[in-house]
C-alpha cells in the first residue's frame, strides 16, 4: 500500500503550535573588574564627608658633612600634595512602564535582573575611570604597532626598581588578547627549558566580591613575570581607535580612588533604588556612583604599549 502523500503539513497546522519561553535567561558576561580592587582605595576617607581629599607627598632629604664647630646644615624642602577630588556622578536608569510591566513572565524577574546589570555597568564606569589613567604614566615601554617582548617587560621592571618602588605591591595589567596572543608566545614564560612553574597560565576562575548591589569578579592572577602577579581585563583600552593595547606595570599606590555613596552606612559603592512614577504610570529604576579617581605616584607606574 503506497503511502498517503496528503499529509497534514507543518504550514497547514502551525496555528496549532504553541511558542513555548525558556525558564531561563541568557544576560550578558561582564568583564572582570580587577583594577579597583588593586589600586589603592581610599573611599573610607571620605566616610565622614568631603568632596576633595589631600594627600601629602614626602620628599627625601639630604645628607650634609659636619664639622666641628660649625652649624648644621638644614633641609626645607618644598613639600605638594595630590588632590583626589569626588567629580563624576554616572547613572544607569531604565523605566518598565505598567502596560508593559502586566503582560511580562513573571517567573523572570525581568526588574530584577535589569537593576542588577544597571548596577554592574554603573560599577564599570568607575572600572574605566581608573583604566583611563594608565597612559598618563611618563615612563612608557613597548610600541602600539608591535607585539611585547621580553625586553619590554625588563624595562617595565627596571624602571620601578631604579625608582625605589617595592614590587612585591605590584602588578602587571594587560588585555587577554596580549596574554595569550603575545604573552603566552614568549618562550621563557612558558617552556619548561626555562621554568617548571609555568609563570604564565590560563589562570582559573576567580573569587566573587560585592560591589554596590551586584556581584562582580575579584582579583585572580593568571601567573607572574618574574615573580610578578599579572592579570587580565577585557576593560583595557585601545591606544587609537581599534588599534594598540594599553597594558601597565604599576605599585598599588600609583593610583588612588575613591567612591561616596549618600548612606555612608550602607556599605555600597553602588546604590541602586526605585520609584513608581504614576504620570508615567511606571516603575523607574536608578544605579548610581559618585567617585574619584586620580594619578598618585607617576614613578610608580609604566606604561606598556602592545599591538
Amino acid at each position: 500500500m503506497a503511502y498517503p502523500t496528503d499529509t497534514f503539513t507543518d504550514a497547514d497546522m502551525e496555528v496549532f503550535f504553541p511558542e513555548i519561553w525558556a525558564a531561563r535567561i541568557n544576560d550578558f558576561f561582564r568583564a572582570r573588574l580587577q583594577l579597583g580592587a588593586f589600586f589603592t582605595d581610599m573611599s573610607e576617607d571620605f566616610a565622614g564627608g568631603g568632596d576633595v581629599l589631600n594627600i601629602p607627598n614626602f620628599t627625601e632629604m639630604s645628607a650634609n658633612t659636619k664639622n666641628n664647630a660649625t652649624a648644621v646644615t638644614l633641609n626645607s624642602p618644598t613639600e605638594t600634595d595630590v588632590n583626589l577630588s569626588i567629580d563624576t556622578w554616572n547613572e544607569v536608569s531604565f523605566m518598565i512602564e505598567d502596560f508593559q510591566g502586566a503582560k511580562l513572565k513573571k517567573s523572570y524577574n525581568i526588574k530584577e535582573k535589569y537593576a542588577k546589570n544597571a548596577a554592574y555597568t554603573a560599577a564599570a564606569s568607575y572600572e574605566d575611570a581608573i583604566i583611563a589613567l594608565i597612559d598618563d604614566f611618563s615612563n612608557t615601554v613597548g610600541t602600539s604597532t608591535a607585539v611585547i617582548a621580553d625586553s619590554n617587560i625588563r624595562a617595565a621592571i627596571n624602571y620601578l626598581e631604579t625608582a625605589n618602588v617595592e614590587l612585591e605591591d605590584c602588578a602587571f595589567f594587560f588585555h587577554p588578547s596580549v596574554v595569550n596572543t603575545q604573552l603566552l608566545n614568549i618562550d621563557r614564560y612558558v617552556d619548561f627549558d626555562f621554568t617548571t612553574s609555568r609563570p604564565i597560565d590560563g589562570g582559573g576562575l576567580a573569587t566573587n566580591t560585592t560591589v554596590g548591589a551586584m556581584s562582580t569578579v575579584g582579583l585572580k592572577p593568571r601567573g607572574n613575570l618574574y615573580g610578578i602577579p599579572v592579570y587580565s581585563s577585557t576593560r583595557m583600552a585601545y591606544v587609537s581607535g581599534s588599534d594598540g593595547r594599553y597594558g601597565c606595570l604599576a605599585h598599588k599606590d600609583a593610583i588612588v580612588h575613591a567612591a561616596i555613596t549618600p548612606n555612608p552606612n550602607s556599605g555600597m559603592r553602588v546604590r541602586v533604588q526605585e520609584s513608581y512614577k504614576q504620570e508615567y504610570l511606571g516603575t523607574l529604576v536608578t544605579a548610581d556612583i559618585m567617585f574619584g579617581v586620580i594619578e598618585n605616584r607617576d614613578t610608580a607606574g609604566v606604561t606598556i604599549l602592545t599591538d
